[in-house]
């Protein structure tokens, strides 16, 4: 569904959520960002949202709007850049639709102009930390690392996102 901006619809659909539970520590979120960028998406992975007329695929983004996401995750990302290496860290295997990869969708970010906003907690023991991979995403889209952090206050994180804005 399109984004809302009343409190108990947003907190509706987000208990409408599935929770899948996927057995493994990273997550989708590269494929969440492909599909904010208008990728289409991979079933059971992430799915595109439905968009009012007017709406820019993906995010249902206005015309014209400043494009800003803010992750907050406490995981490193599967398909997402592997700090150590030159590869995908933690690829998806056999699934079909294939998902997107990092590469591919920070060509569709830096192309749509996108700003990408990490925080992060610490995590605990038994995740691995999140921090290296979400700093090589946002230095790839040619943002500062300073945009990853754990942000506690989020007085910072917003700070951020409002010099990225321009306000």
């Amino acid at each position: 569904n399109e984004p809302a901006t009343d409190l108990a619809t947003v907190s509706a659909a987000l208990d409408a959520l599935p929770v899948m539970g996927g057995e493994d520590w990273s997550e989708s979120g590269v494929e969440a960002l492909s599909v904010l960028a208008g990728g289409p998406g991979t079933p059971y992975v992430a799915e595109p949202m439905a968009c009012s007329a007017g709406r820019l695929a993906g995010g249902c983004w206005r015309s014209g709007a400043v494009r800003v996401i803010v992750v907050f995750t406490d995981a490193t990302n599967h398909n997402g850049p592997d700090p150590s290496s030159d590869a995908l860290y933690d690829p998806y295997e056999g699934i079909t639709p294939a998902p997107a990869e990092w590469p591919a969708v920070a060509v569709s970010l830096s192309a749509g102009g996108f700003g990408l906003f990490v925080r992060h907690p610490t995590p605990d023991w038994w995740y691995p930390d999140p921090a290296a991979q979400c700093a090589e995403m946002v230095t790839d889209l040619g943002q500062p690392a300073s945009q990853v952090g754990d942000f506690a206050d989020l007085t910072t994180l917003t700070a951020a996102v409002q010099a990225f804005v321009g306000w």
